[in-house]
């Protein structure tokens, strides 16, 4: 083998540097491509060299390639879609189409469709509705619509229409008829259900119950036959007639879960800023025990000087009392599970003095557990996050993913807050916990600040939570930050993480 051969086989052989596994990872994700492996088949195939050290005139050429294939690809697809709609409609449906040569919109259709499965009276709504949505609407979209939903297929305009499709036995019109007044896409959406279904007026955030399948979507039905929302079938939490009475007038911009909120707070005599407090916690996203809850929520009412900040880590400290049982990692494969350390926890007479000690002190608890040893859990397949700013590329921003115990305590501990108590949801799958981190130089050495911690479900790859330290909303530069890792991985960031 020649010298020079020679020493690019032992220059490969050796690890990539951090800085090495960082520009490999951007080209990868330049030429859309998930890991090392695909990289070197595709490289092979092409008749590049499969080696991982590339130089920068070598990157070039392949992403010239990976360009010039994307090209073809884009001709052959205006090629497909320059048929008629109705027919590539019709061969989308019948999964005649080349799915890889579709563009996300007709994707999605075909997505859909197969959700449908071999119900011939929802497929034939389906594709009505579709017909509608390319000649008489801006629905035609796959983009997703609700932030706080998951980036599931129906979180869009065609995902919305699959579902209504499903309601195709109850419409009371013809979607043939129908005729939008709106330009606008959510508001056409709007018009179009109220058509399909209701025959009396139904607020305009129930449009959110189309975003996914749930059974909210017979409450907007419900709603629209005239009845009162309090006779609906399986609500989240039971409505007094002065909640109902607020339901109907949450903001039209609310989802279904916060209009809930926001009527059972105002039926109790709240207000918006304890509503929307009251959602950036773990009570926006379940309605669990809300007989209990409903106590804390009063709480919280009655005590109106009390800073929202505080409500996240009281309903924290609250549902680890009463509700979360420990989980103690005494050894590898070795766990025991004990029950909640108060499970007759009560609101009655709480002092809010007293209960914010009490919190505080659990908190700088959390980093003084007793030692059991470091328990790890595997993890969740989200891939972490790196940026390298500044003109020397020396400011490099790291969102990395925790995945043992000590690793929650020092986050905790560093940051003033009870993440630690998220052990046992980690270990479980779920949750998994991240931190965002930036090192850079200061004077002759380098300096690591952890900014914020983060909270992602990975069953549906939502961003729950974010917080600085000691509990303080993410700033805008830390914002942007997380942005880019959600727009890089496909996570959705609702937007009461921004506070």
């Amino acid at each position: 083998m020649p010298q020079r051969q020679k020493e690019s086989q032992r220059a490969n052989d050796r690890p990539l540097t951090k800085h090495e596994q960082y520009e490999l990872s951007r080209h990868l994700f330049s030429l859309k491509l998930r890991d090392k492996e695909s990289y070197q088949v595709w490289c092979t195939e092409r008749g590049f060299e499969p080696g991982l050290r590339k130089t920068e005139p070598h990157r070039r050429k392949e992403l010239q390639q990976h360009r010039l294939e994307m090209s073809k690809i884009q001709r052959a697809r205006l090629s497909k879609n320059s048929r008629s709609p109705d027919q590539l409609l019709s061969r989308v449906l019948s999964g005649e189409a080349e799915e890889e040569l579709l563009s996300p919109e007709w994707a999605r259709v075909a997505e859909l469709s197969k959700t449908l499965g071999k119900k011939q009276g929802s497929r034939d709504a389906f594709e009505s509705l579709v017909k509608l949505a390319l000649k008489k609407t801006k629905l035609f979209d796959a983009t997703p619509v609700i932030g706080t939903y998951s980036r599931g297929m129906h979180n869009c305009m065609l995902g919305a229409l699959a579902s209504l499709a499903t309601y195709h036995e109850v419409w009371i019109r013809s979607a043939d008829q129908f005729k939008p007044k709106s330009k606008s896409a959510r508001k056409q959406l709007g018009e179009l259900t109220r058509f399909l279904l209701a025959k009396y007026e139904v607020p305009s955030f129930m449009d959110s119950v189309w975003f996914k399948r749930s059974r909210t979507q017979g409450w907007f039905i419900h709603m629209g036959r005239g009845q009162n929302i309090r006779t609906a079938r399986r609500l989240f939490v039971p409505l007094t007639r002065k909640m109902a009475h607020c339901f109907l007038g949450a903001p039209g911009d609310y989802t279904v879960e916060q209009a809930f909120r926001w009527a059972q707070v105002h039926g109790l005599g709240g207000n918006r800023r304890v509503t929307e407090a009251v959602y950036g916690t773990r009570l926006g996203r379940e309605f669990k025990n809300d007989d209990f809850w409903s106590t804390v929520i009063r709480f919280f009412i009655a005590n109106p000087m009390l800073d929202t900040a505080h409500y996240g880590p009281i309903v924290d400290y609250i549902h680890h009392q009463k509700f979360a049982s420990e989980r103690i990692f005494m050894g590898p494969g070795r766990v025991e599970e004990t029950p909640p350390p108060h499970p007759g926890f009560s609101m009655r007479k709480r002092n809010p003095e007293r209960l914010l000690r009490q919190v505080e002190v659990w908190h700088r608890g959390l980093g003084r557990v007793r030692e059991t040893g470091d328990h790890a859990w595997d993890s969740s397949g989200i891939p972490e996050f790196v940026q390298v700013e500044g003109r020397d590329k020396k400011r490099r921003w790291t969102i990395q993913e925790l995945l043992s115990i000590n690793a929650l305590r020092n986050e905790g501990r560093t940051m003033g807050h009870c993440i630690a108590s998220y052990a046992g949801s980690c270990a479980s799958g779920r949750s998994s916990v991240w931190t965002l981190r930036l090192r850079e130089p200061e004077g002759d050495q380098w300096k690591e600040v952890r900014h914020l911690t983060i909270e992602v479900r990975p069953q549906d790859r939502v961003i729950v939570e974010a917080r600085g330290r000691f509990n303080a909303y993410p700033t805008p530069q830390q914002m942007r930050i997380l942005q880019q890792w959600t727009q890089q991985e496909n996570l959705s960031l609702p937007s009461y993480i921004a506070g």
